[in-house]
């Protein structure tokens, strides 16, 4: 299966049908954990990071961007600078796409495949369960009615949680 269509089902798994408010302050708090990795050197987090961005960048697309047509776009001198551009609610269809990019060049020029980082990745955030207590409440009331952020189940057995391995994702160019 296509991540796309993976991070999708994964989507409507847990309600998210709308374009998301904190998108900019969950792309800030993973640029910081990016450079918090770039400081130790730690591959695996930096590969993470960007996994992790290019999830919620996809995500955002999908629910904000949906006619699919885009303008021409914008040109950026960082990350940074595309999201200080972006505005939560207005048409950002030039400024995701640029970020989306982005993301997808960084990956590929740490020598790792896009789509197999992406299959490794929304592995690991698909095998996570939700908290049984809202499960519940969820299932006695049709669904997320309050757009409640889906939680994590915190007890969930380690051995049933899957870690993403980008080591089996590198270019053949590359390793």
């Amino acid at each position: 299966m296509k991540w796309e269509i993976a991070l999708a089902n994964w989507r409507r798994d847990r309600s998210i049908t709308e374009p998301q408010s904190t998108y900019k302050s969950m792309m800030l708090e993973e640029d910081e954990e990016l450079n918090d990795a770039i400081s130790t050197k730690d591959e695996h987090e930096i590969i993470d990071s960007y996994a992790d961005q290019l999830v919620v960048t996809t995500n955002q697309i999908a629910l904000e961007c949906t006619n699919g047509t885009y303008p021409e776009l914008l040109e950026f001198n960082s990350l940074y600078d595309a999201l200080k551009t972006y505005q939560f609610g207005l048409n950002n269809s030039a400024v995701l796409p640029w970020i989306d990019t982005y993301l997808r060049n960084q990956i590929e020029e740490r020598g790792y495949i896009v789509d197999l980082v992406m299959k490794q990745v929304v592995k690991e955030i698909s095998s996570r369960k939700q908290d049984p207590e809202q499960a519940a409440l969820w299932a006695s009331q049709g669904g997320n009615i309050n757009g409640d952020k889906w939680q994590k189940n915190k007890n969930q057995d380690p051995d049933t949680l899957y870690k993403a391995d980008y080591s089996k994702c590198k270019s053949r160019k590359r390793k």
